[in-house]
């Protein structure tokens, strides 16, 4: 009914439903966003990189669109990383790792990028290579709770027990509660 705002509200609708994990939803709700304010990239990529997170099969192709329309270095880093995402997704390890590291080549401290790298040698059951860009994503991000727990988690995956504790602790020091790092570092402790 704000008819100066309602723009704002599309938006929001479109995070909330996205933090939510309700990618259809939310994917409608960034179209119906952009159909009506079409000069906004960040937007844009939102909306793509949550395709991506989906596995939605039009997300390369929205990803050529993105780049014609708004073609600036800011853009291709995300589109890059949005493409790295897309191909963690559908478990294309490899490709998606190429994406991620053409990313960081452009943006060093994208740490996002090292995270979704990071994810792909977990999920492909590289730990030592997980443990490798862990360690970078906390070295570019030192405050990042989930660069710490994802360290903690690999090492604790290759039951090097020390190393797993203090990375869970470090994850507690940025970021408190963190539930899964409190659970992990008791389950240690009784170890």
């Amino acid at each position: 009914r704000d008819s100066t705002n309602h723009f704002i509200y599309l938006l929001v609708k479109a995070d909330l439903y996205r933090g939510a994990n309700k990618y259809p939803q939310a994917i409608a709700a960034y179209k119906n966003y952009i159909s009506q304010k079409p000069d906004e990239p960040l937007v844009f990529l939102t909306l793509a990189n949550t395709m991506a997170e989906a596995g939605d099969p039009q997300t390369l192709a929205v990803c050529e669109d993105i780049w014609q329309r708004f073609p600036t270095p800011q853009t291709r880093v995300g589109l890059h990383y949005i493409r790295g995402v897309y191909h963690n997704t559908k478990k294309e390890y490899a490709t998606a790792r190429q994406w991620l590291d053409s990313t960081i080549k452009y943006d060093y401290a994208f740490a996002d990028a090292y995270l979704e790298k990071g994810y792909s040698w977990y999920d492909e059951g590289n730990f030592k290579a997980a443990i490798n860009t862990f360690n970078q994503l906390v070295e570019v991000s030192p405050k990042r709770a989930d660069g710490w727990y994802w360290l903690g988690k690999s090492y604790d995956t290759l039951q090097q027990r020390e190393q797993a504790i203090r990375a869970y602790e470090r994850a507690l020091l940025y970021q408190s509660p963190f539930t899964e790092a409190e659970v992990a570092i008791a389950r240690l402790r009784q170890q």
